[in-house]
C-alpha cells in the first residue's frame, strides 16, 4: 500500500515538470538560432559585425518569447477558474507566480538564443556555407 503523499513529494512533482517545461523552451528556442547558421555565414561573409548578428538573433528571440509568453499567460488566466479548485495556498492569479515565470522563462530563452548565436558569429563563413 502507498502511503499518504507529503508536500516536499508534491513539490518535487511540480518541479520536475516545470524543469522539462524549461528544458524543452531552451531546446526550442537553440534549435531555431542552429537552423540559421547558414544565414548568419552568410552575413558574417558580407561583413557583418558580431554584435549586428547578437542583436539580430535577441530580436527574433524576443519576438518569440513574447509571442509564446502572451499566449501561454492568457491561456493560464482563462483555465485559472477551472484550476481554482485544485489549488491550496495560493490564488490561481497570483501576481508573483506570474512575474516568476515570466523571469524565468524569458531568462531561459535569450540564454539558449545567446550561446549558439555567440557560437554561430564566431563560425568561419565557408564552414557556415557548407552546413546543411
Amino acid at each position: 500500500m502507498i502511503g499518504p503523499v507529503s508536500d516536499k513529494e508534491r513539490l518535487c512533482h511540480r518541479n520536475s515538470h516545470f524543469i522539462r517545461a524549461i528544458d524543452g523552451i531552451y531546446g526550442v528556442m537553440a534549435f531555431i538560432v542552429a537552423q540559421r547558421t547558414r544565414d548568419i555565414g552568410v552575413r558574417v561573409a558580407l561583413g557583418a559585425s558580431r554584435g549586428s548578428i547578437l542583436r539580430s538573433v535577441l530580436g527574433q528571440t524576443g519576438r518569440y518569447l513574447a509571442a509564446g509568453l502572451a499566449v501561454g499567460l492568457a491561456a493560464s488566466w482563462a483555465a485559472s477558474g477551472l484550476l481554482a479548485s485544485v489549488l491550496f495556498g495560493i490564488e490561481p492569479t497570483e501576481a508573483f507566480v506570474y512575474a516568476v515565470v515570466i523571469t524565468v522563462v524569458t531568462i531561459t530563452g535569450v540564454s539558449a538564443a545567446l550561446i549558439p548565436a555567440a557560437r554561430a558569429s564566431r563560425i568561419d563563413p565557408l564552414k557556415a556555407l557548407r552546413a546543411e
